[in-house]
């Protein structure tokens, strides 16, 4: 008999316990990974904003001199339209440099006049570069600065399409809202990483326990097979005529024999009376008995669909008020009922043994602690399964293994779609794809954003699903990812999808070092 390995139940809730703290560290380091990436996304959008502004101000000095700091009226009038164009809450200093590192321009007019040569960021954006930097109030170069807090500078050329520009307009901008958004998204991504990973080790922990329940059935089947190798064993050694022995082998043999057939058409069997069908009538021959049947138990506690065998030379039986007491105490109890002799028991059904009947045998089919259906045996003989009642309980456990494997299958099946439902409900397009660019698996939303039904991605490229083509994106995050194996983000246009900014995240994921890498690739389409 194949053993069966049995997890203790205090390691068995240890490794429950583990399983949902590492889900939960999980969301945190997921989490944490995407914070450089926010960061260095919202550091661009401002940067952006800061060319803007700065194209305003080198369209209002492209007639101007930046040669001598401004002064009079040409600052008082350049003041104002900075202050026109300023975007309150976002904007915290302007300044305007020229060539020879001095300030000709400043929202703080003490500071007009005076040369920085040692600024690096601003000798970069002489050569032409615009550069960028976050500034903590402990690095600030005066009182006034200090008091604007964090502030991100971006140093862009003047103008910002040539390689010698005539001077430098340097933008400040309040970080704070911009850091209040990294932090709001960051909180969207580990609710989301939490809400999928517990949903995750929620299906994983009921199949374990599913799957420990069906090891348990199993411990009890191999149990009760032990149990009839036992009483086979034991009545070998107590048959002393030679002839009886014989005999009593050739039977336990072929009992043995209908067990392991039962056992192999349990395993494919949809349900206890297709089983029933392939065997109740051989069990009825091994034990002799007169009358046999298998009925279910319906879900109002009565008995349903059922199945019978008659030896041809037993006139039928009125089986039909078994119903009205022993079946009913077997619904009701679960516990076998066996009557050795009709005649002398006073509650036994009158039409019976008017019938002739003597012996009856009446098995529970127990599934999970419920009774689902009555294996029911009848003979006109006294006394005549005393010796059968193992092998017919046996037999009965058996029956009920098709419902227990549908039941199991039932609780894996639902739990599949459970996962799958969480992943089609992200809603941003999610792909997992291996290192050769083939989309093994995705969710609804990346199917609908390249026009395909979900079963038909894949396996598809996912460079010819977004681009129309093979060809590579000039920085494509996935030959970054690959290289580095960290994960990596790129925001782009892509005409073959109907001209839409996408922001693209891959990320790879652990494979053991002997299978290929797969990386999640996650596309949002970036809200005007």
């Amino acid at each position: 008999m194949r053993k069966i390995i049995r997890l203790p139940a205090n390691r068995f809730l240890l490794l429950s316990v583990a399983s949902l703290v590492a889900a939960v560290g999980a969301a945190f380091l997921f989490s944490y990974l995407t914070a450089l990436p926010l960061r260095e996304s919202m550091l661009d959008y401002a940067t952006d904003e800061a060319r803007n502004m700065a194209l305003h101000v080198s369209r209002r000095l492209a007639s101007d001199n930046l040669d001598t700091p401004m002064s009079g009226e040409r600052l008082e009038s350049f003041h104002h339209f900075v202050q026109d164009i300023s975007s309150p809450g976002f904007l915290a200093r302007v300044k305007v440099w020229n060539r020879q590192s001095t300030v000709v321009y400043s929202d703080n007019f003490s500071l007009i006049g005076k040369s920085f040569p040692d600024n690096h960021h601003l000798q970069e954006a002489l050569e032409g570069n615009i550069s960028r930097e976050i500034s903590e109030p402990d690095r600030a170069t005066s009182e006034t600065e200090s008091a604007l807090g964090a502030v991100i500078e971006v140093y862009v050329p003047l103008p910002a399409d040539v390689s010698r520009p005539a001077g430098v307009a340097e933008i400040y901008l309040f970080y704070a809202p911009y850091g209040a958004a990294i932090d709001r998204q960051q909180r969207i991504i580990f609710g989301a990483s939490l809400t999928g990973l517990l949903a995750l080790y929620a299906a994983a922990l009921g199949i374990a326990i599913h799957r420990r329940q069906l090891q348990q059935q199993r411990l009890a089947v191999a149990q009760k097979e032990q149990e009839v190798k036992s009483s086979l064993e034991l009545n070998l050694k107590v048959l002393s005529q030679r002839d009886r022995l014989a005999e009593d082998t050739e039977r336990h043999r072929r009992r043995l024999a209908d067990l392991s057939l039962a056992l192999t058409l349990a395993d494919g069997s949809p349900g206890p009376l297709e089983l029933g069908r392939e065997l109740l009538g051989v069990v009825q021959q091994e034990v002799e008995a007169d009358y046999a049947s298998l009925a279910l138990v319906g879900p109002d506690g009565a008995l349903g669909k059922q199945l019978e065998a008659f030896l041809q030379r037993t006139k039928s039986f009125p089986t039909s008020s078994l119903s009205d007491g022993l079946a009913d105490a077997i619904i009701r109890t679960g516990r076998t009922q066996y009557v050795a002799d009709a005649s002398k028991v006073a509650e036994f059904d009158r039409s019976l043994v008017a019938a002739g009947v003597r012996s009856y045998l009446g098995i529970a089919i127990r599934a999970e602690d419920e009774v689902v259906g009555i294996l029911s045996f009848l003979s006109t003989k006294p006394d005549a399964f005393s010796e059968d009642r193992h092998f017919l309980q046996s037999f009965a456990s058996i029956c009920a293994v098709p419902l227990q494997r549908a039941k199991l299958l039932s609780l894996m099946e639902n739990a599949k779609q459970e996962l799958e439902s969480t992943f089609d409900a992200v809603p941003d397009a999610v792909a997992l794809i291996d290192e050769d660019r083939r989309v093994l698996r995705s969710n609804q939303a990346f199917a609908r954003l390249v026009g395909m039904r979900v079963e038909r991605v894949a396996g598809a490229n996912v460079c010819r699903l977004l681009h129309g083509n093979d060809s590579l994106l000039h920085r494509c995050p996935f030959d970054k990812s690959l290289a580095s194996g960290q994960p990596d983000v790129v925001a782009f246009r892509e005409p073959h999808l109907g001209n839409i900014s996408l922001k693209v995240g891959i990320y790879p994921v652990s494979t053991p070092p002997e299978q290929r890498r797969r990386f999640v690739q996650i596309f949002r389409v970036a809200q005007n």
